[in-house]
């Protein structure tokens, strides 16, 4: 549980602050906003199974990941770092490669709402005080929903951490989906397994609630 609570804020950090500022920066500019878009987009039609294979690869070890390659040249001891067989790093870039992943999706449902908002409504103010007094309060409605729709997500998240790593090392990484996973269909524990499920469920209806009020 605890977790899979921490997996859910860093992908809301990501998902939601970083798919704002995305939609924020495409707002502001006017070249090439089209292709910027379509290239921040498409992490979220690509498949969860090709995304874990491309950053496996990216933090590979042998052979050498790109990661691992940029990092040397600052320290050479980061050529040899673990990332996703790390312990203590395995569950942050489980929950980094699902923000990847998904953040172009609130990055376009942002966007949308921020060019809806009136012009008229910016007249006077500078480029700040329209962010923090006329714009992030105007779009107030959809950071609550996609707060709420990032939340029950991650909370019942489980393709990335299980394709990137299994719940390991060891269960550092373990998520309550994976769990109920390996409960009900590796150890056969049916019963104990739906348990799980419906003590999923129950919490992401809890933390809804509570995130809405």
């Amino acid at each position: 549980v605890l977790h899979t609570l921490g997996y859910t804020v860093i992908c809301v950090v990501i998902q939601v602050f970083g798919g704002l500022l995305f939609a924020i920066f495409l707002s502001r500019i006017t070249k090439f906003r089209a292709g910027l878009q379509t290239l921040y987009y498409v992490p979220v039609v690509i498949s969860s199974v090709a995304i874990c294979q491309i950053f496996t690869k990216l933090f590979s070890v042998t052979p050498t990941g790109v990661i691992n390659a940029l990092l040397s040249v600052f320290n050479p001891d980061l050529l040899y770092m673990e990332w996703i067989s790390n312990d203590s790093l395995s569950l942050i870039i489980a929950a980094s490669v699902e923000g990847y992943k998904y953040l172009g999706l609130y990055m376009v449902i942002f966007y949308a709402a921020l060019i809806g908002i009136p012009k008229e409504l910016d007249d006077g103010a500078n480029v700040i005080q329209q962010y923090r007094y006329v714009k992030i309060p105007y779009i107030r409605p959809v950071i609550i929903a996609n707060c709420i729709l990032v939340l029950n997500g991650s909370l019942r998240s489980f393709d990335i951490s299980y394709l990137l790593t299994k719940g390991g090392p060891g269960n550092s990484s373990e998520l309550m989906s994976t769990y109920m996973y390996k409960q009900a269909f590796t150890s056969m524990k049916y019963g104990y397994g739906s348990a799980v499920a419906m003590v999923i469920v129950a919490i992401c209806l809890i933390v809804g609630f509570l995130f809405r009020r």
